[in-house]
Order: structure tokens, then sequence, then C-alpha cells
């Protein structure tokens, strides 16, 4: 839980929002998000992480339903 209280101090002092959840039926499994106001901000701050962070994996963007 440390590890996680320190990635969303990093991820919050790079403008980016940062969720864990875990799952209902498997403690200890968790899913963690991270959100920024663009891509950008988003790439900067993966490549920063002090723990490695992201994994060049895809950047989802959002879609407007009108």
């Amino acid at each position: 839980m440390e590890q996680l209280r320190r990635r969303r101090a990093y991820y919050r002092s790079a403008q980016c929002n940062y969720w864990v959840f875990e799952e209902a039926g498997s403690p200890g499994a968790f899913l963690e998000f991270v959100e920024a106001p663009s891509a950008e901000v988003l790439r900067t701050a993966l490549a920063s992480a002090p723990d490695g962070g992201g994994d060049g994996g895809p950047i989802f963007l959002e879609t407007e339903l009108e």
C-alpha cells in the first residue's frame, strides 16, 4: 500500500489523477488508473515515473457522445 501511496503522490504532483481499484473477489488484485488533462501530460508523467511508470501501452482519449 505504501508503494501505491507514493505513486499517487507522484502522479498528483505531475498534474494527473490516480485511482486504485481492488477486485472484490480477489484481495490484493489491483487495477491502477491514471488520467491527465492531455495525452502529452500523461506521456511525460509515465516516462518520468520513479518506479518505471508506464510500459508504453495505449493511451485512451475521451470520445464525445453527441
